[in-house]
């Protein structure tokens, strides 16, 4: 591990809005969504072109929304140790793939299916599509930037869901799905190319953040100063401060930020330094 000095400062949120980003992220919301309902717009064409009822061809529509409450949370939890946008790119490439699998469908059981791997991709996508969009976004904007996002299924059943239906009723059905699997793949090239990395695992492990109030010029190991460590090498500290003027106080929780207790190494290179 490299030994790294820590700064006697806490970094500030970015207060830029990164409107082209959430907007990005919307748009992958609205087409994801608009893929879901989009069976019930096409009842009759779906139903005469793949032989089968009504009825049949709205469960193509309930079997998408049991798979992703089934599938969320295990590929949330799966998923955690990647980068998100890798995820979400990841994600909408597969969502892309089995809309076109989808068109070319020659039955409905081959359609059923494909629409049960586009709604597990899908909730692969809603997983991390938050999680991601919260990491861009600074305390302040975190109502707003949100709204922007989950507004792209609003805006599904308002404008993506009628005009993927009038895509349909002009070029057919199949058209329609290679549409949308078309967009969700030029989507997800995007994310790759244009968004932030945003990997879960080093915001919270591996990373400590030391309060100003400690000692200028603390020397750690980063990722083996663990939290034991760290909340030890505050309350020496703040020992030695109540000792000299008075002060001092419990260890406030933002003292350190994640980092598993793997060595003592870095506790007592601070010890070193507070002496």
């Amino acid at each position: 591990m490299s030994t790294s000095t820590a700064a006697a400062q806490t970094s500030a949120p970015v207060s830029r809005f990164p409107l082209r980003a959430l907007l990005l992220l919307s748009f992958g919301v609205l087409v994801t969504v608009t893929a879901e309902s989009l069976p019930a717009g096409l009842m009759p064409e779906l139903s005469a072109d793949l032989g089968v009822s009504s009825a049949q061809i709205g469960l193509l529509i309930s079997v998408w929304a049991l798979t992703v409450i089934v599938t969320s949370i295990p590929l949330s939890r799966a998923t955690a140790r990647f980068d998100r946008r890798l995820v979400i790119a990841v994600a909408l490439a597969a969502f892309a793939l089995a809309n076109v699998a989808t068109a070319f469908a020659p039955g409905y059981e081959f359609a059923f299916a494909t629409r049960i791997l586009a709604a597990i991709a899908h909730g692969a996508f809603w997983a991390v599509v938050m999680v991601y969009a919260t990491a861009l976004l600074s305390p302040a904007h975190l109502g707003r930037g949100l709204a922007i996002v989950t507004g792209g299924g609003t805006a599904a059943t308002i404008i993506g869901l009628p005009l993927a239906t009038l895509v349909a009723q002009g070029l057919g059905w199949r058209a329609a799905f290679v549409g949308l699997g078309a967009i969700a793949l030029l989507l997800g090239a995007v994310v790759v190319l244009k968004m932030p990395p945003y990997l879960a695992s080093t915001a919270t492990h591996g990373v400590v953040h030391l309060h100003p109030a400690l000692p200028r010029g603390i020397r750690v190991h980063r990722g083996r100063m663990g939290r034991r460590a760290a909340v030890r090498v505050w309350r020496r500290g703040s020992a030695r401060r109540r000792r000299g003027s008075g002060g001092g106080g419990p260890v406030p929780a933002w003292v350190v930020a994640g980092g598993p207790d793997r060595s003592r190494h870095g506790l007592r290179r601070a010890d070193r330094r507070l002496t």
